[in-house]
C-alpha cells in the first residue's frame, strides 16, 4: 500500500472509526461520515488551468493548453447530503495541507498550511463550507499545481487511482435487430489491470447478451511476469502509440468561449448515430508514470479487423479466458 503520509491526529481519528460531532444544519454538505483508515486510497485529482485563481493563472506554464494537472490527494469523506462526497475534503500529502476539490469545475483550493485535523474536527462546517466560499467559512488559496504535480496533455474529468500503471478496457458488441425483432441483445466486457512493483492483477466483468443485463461480479486473477511481458509491447503499439480520442470529440462552449472538453457527450452521440452500421466499440484508458491516455475506436460491420488496437483487445480478453472474443470480431 502506498504511503498516505497522514498527520497523526487524523490517522488516529480514522483508525478508531470516529465521526465528528457538529450541527449538520450549519454545514452545506449536511450529515457527513468519514472513510475508515483502511479504506483510504491515494488518487490523482484533475485540476484545469482554466479554473485556477486569476492571480496565479498567469504563472502557469500550461495556461493556454487543454490538458490538466494531476494532483495527488486522499479523499476523506465517505458520504454526505446532496453532493458527491469525493474531494469535499482531502488530505494533500505533497503539500501536507488539507484541500477541497471542486468536481463541477475541476479546481482545487487549499486550507491554510497551519490548519490541523484537530481544528477541523472542532468546527467541521467552517472548513467544509469553504468549498462554497460561504460567509464565515475558513479562508482558502488556489493551488499552484505546476510547482509540484505533473501536467497531462489530455483532460481528465474524474479522480484516478495511483498505481505504477493501470488500464481499463471496455468492449461493447452491439445487438442486432431484423424487421423490428431483437435477434441478439448487446453484450459488454470490462477488463481492468493494475500493476504496482511486482504485483499485477487483472479483473473481468461482463454484461451478458440479455435484456437489461447487470454487470457480473469481478473475475480476478494475478498476472505473472511472463504474461505481463507479453502484454507490454501490445500496450505500446495498440494504446500508448495511438492518437488520443479526446481530440476527436473537442467541442467549444460558444456561450462562454470555454475550452473545456465535452468529449463524453460527443462520443455518446456519435455512437448512437452509428449503431446501425457499427459492430462493436473498443474503449481503453490508462495511467502510467503520471500520464493519462484514452482511446476510443468503433468498428463497422464488415470492416478490416486486423490492427494493433484489436490485437491488444484480443490478448487482454484471452488473458482473462474470454474465448468468445474471436466470435465477437468476426
Amino acid at each position: 500500500m502506498r504511503s498516505l503520509d497522514l498527520p497523526d491526529d487524523l490517522s488516529s481519528f480514522l483508525k478508531d472509526r470516529r465521526q465528528v460531532d457538529y450541527d449538520p444544519k450549519k454545514c452545506e454538505a449536511g450529515v457527513i461520515s468519514f472513510h475508515p483508515l483502511d479504506q483510504l486510497r491515494l488518487q490523482y485529482f484533475p485540476v484545469f488551468s482554466q479554473n485556477l485563481d486569476g492571480d496565479t493563472a498567469p504563472d502557469d506554464p500550461h495556461a493556454d493548453e487543454l490538458g490538466c494537472y494531476l494532483v495527488q490527494g486522499v479523499s476523506l469523506i465517505a458520504s454526505c447530503d446532496d453532493y458527491e462526497p469525493i474531494g469535499l475534503l482531502n488530505w494533500m500529502p505533497i503539500e501536507k495541507q488539507y484541500g477541497i476539490w471542486d468536481a463541477s469545475h475541476n479546481g482545487l483550493v487549499l486550507l491554510g498550511s497551519d490548519v490541523t485535523w484537530t481544528q477541523i474536527a472542532r468546527d467541521l462546517p467552517r472548513y467544509i463550507n469553504a468549498g462554497w466560499n460561504l460567509k464565515g467559512s475558513a479562508p482558502t488559496t488556489a493551488i499552484r499545481p505546476w510547482e509540484k504535480h505533473p501536467f497531462n496533455g489530455e483532460q481528465v474529468f474524474e479522480p484516478l487511482d495511483v498505481f505504477d500503471e493501470w488500464y481499463e478496457a471496455s468492449l461493447v458488441r452491439f445487438g442486432e435487430r431484423r424487421n423490428d425483432i431483437q435477434i441478439r441483445h448487446a453484450e459488454e466486457i470490462l477488463i481492468r489491470i493494475e500493476r504496482d512493483g511486482d504485483w499485477c492483477e487483472a479483473a473481468l466483468r461482463r454484461k451478458k447478451t440479455e435484456e437489461n443485463a447487470e454487470w457480473t461480479d469481478p473475475q480476478r486473477r494475478s498476472l505473472d511476469s511472463h504474461e505481463w511481458l507479453e502484454i507490454q509491447p501490445l500496450l505500446e503499439t495498440g494504446f500508448w502509440n495511438q492518437p488520443s480520442s479526446i481530440n476527436e470529440y473537442l467541442q467549444i462552449d460558444t456561450e462562454t468561449n470555454s475550452k473545456f472538453l465535452r468529449w463524453w457527450r460527443r462520443r455518446k452521440l456519435l455512437i448512437q448515430n452509428s449503431r446501425s452500421t457499427t459492430a462493436f466499440t473498443w474503449r481503453c484508458q490508462g495511467l502510467r508514470g503520471g500520464t493519462y491516455h484514452i482511446l476510443d475506436q468503433s468498428y463497422k460491420k464488415g470492416s478490416d479487423r486486423d490492427d494493433s488496437i484489436l490485437e491488444l483487445a484480443r490478448r487482454l480478453a484471452k488473458v482473462m479466458e474470454f474465448e468468445q472474443i474471436d466470435e465477437w470480431m468476426k
